[in-house]
């Protein structure tokens, strides 16, 4: 994600702290899902960075947790590629 972000601005300063912010969100957000009720407090437990980590602090490889950061890292280098072409057509 943070690739991501550094090529929305020329700043190395402001994407590395809006890089910090998403992540942080990203690690809160456990947190927020305990509040939440219905279909909302499952997207959100599903989106938890932490929920996913504990099986792999206590050892487990679970598929659907390999999966869960795979396809965070796939869609943040496939919105790095659609941004960086954008630039390169815009210029």
């Amino acid at each position: 994600m943070g690739l991501f972000i550094s090529t929305l601005t020329e700043n190395q300063i402001v994407a590395g702290l809006i890089t910090f912010a998403v992540i942080l969100v990203l690690w809160l957000v456990d947190s927020f899902s305990a509040s939440a009720q219905g279909a909302m407090r499952d997207v959100l437990s599903y989106l938890s960075v932490i929920g996913h980590l504990d099986d792999f602090i206590k050892g487990v490889i679970d598929t659907s947790n390999v999966i869960f950061y795979v396809t965070f890292a796939f869609v943040g280098l496939f919105l790095t590629y659609r941004s960086l072409e954008t630039m390169r057509w815009k210029s």
